[in-house]
């Protein structure tokens, strides 16, 4: 029986032929090294520049920033300290926010939010999902990024997340063809 990571090296393999100039990897195979931080960290706006390939995603991605800000009341500071955002109409200003300076203007310090997954692997734990990140770097400039943590422990929570999911999905064997 075929298992959801064996499935999906085909589609790398042939990700890898097709465009030999986009590197294909898998983010947890890489050095223990790069295992303690993050595996993909992608700016849409980095300074004052937009990110030609991610930007056309910001107006989304803050508006999900916003969405999840407004329903957990709390953001994350750069040292992992919890920002409490439900008082003095913080809430209020976050969902009006337009742009990184408003949003980081109503927050006041750098910080970062996660979205999640609600697990079928482990019943009632949600796993942490994509981080999305703002960070001051100088007047009027600022990097607004998603990541996507990379520890061990991360990549084994969602293996048995992959593997439950492909079992719900294929709950009979199926074989690579020979």
């Amino acid at each position: 029986m075929m298992s959801w990571h064996a499935v999906y090296s085909i589609a790398v393999k042939w990700r890898q032929i097709s465009e030999p100039c986009d590197p294909v990897v898998w983010i947890n195979k890489l050095s223990e090294e790069f295992n303690a931080g993050f595996g993909s960290h992608t700016p849409l706006i980095l300074g004052q520049a937009k990110v030609v390939r991610y930007f056309p995603n910001f107006e989304r991605t803050l508006n999900v920033a916003k969405a999840i800000m407004k329903e957990r009341s709390y953001v994350y500071s750069k040292v992992d300290n919890l920002i409490d955002l439900s008082r003095d109409g913080k809430l209020q200003d976050i969902m009006q926010a337009k742009s990184c300076a408003d949003l980081y203007r109503v927050v006041g310090e750098d910080f970062w939010l996660s979205t999640w997954c609600d697990s079928t692997a482990f019943e009632g734990r949600q796993l942490e999902g994509t981080r999305i990140t703002l960070v001051k770097m100088g007047e009027n400039k600022y990097e607004f990024a998603i990541r996507t943590p990379c520890t061990p422990s991360r990549w084994d929570e969602f293996d048995a997340e992959m593997a439950k999911a492909w079992e719900v999905c294929y709950p009979t064997p199926f074989y690579a063809s020979q």
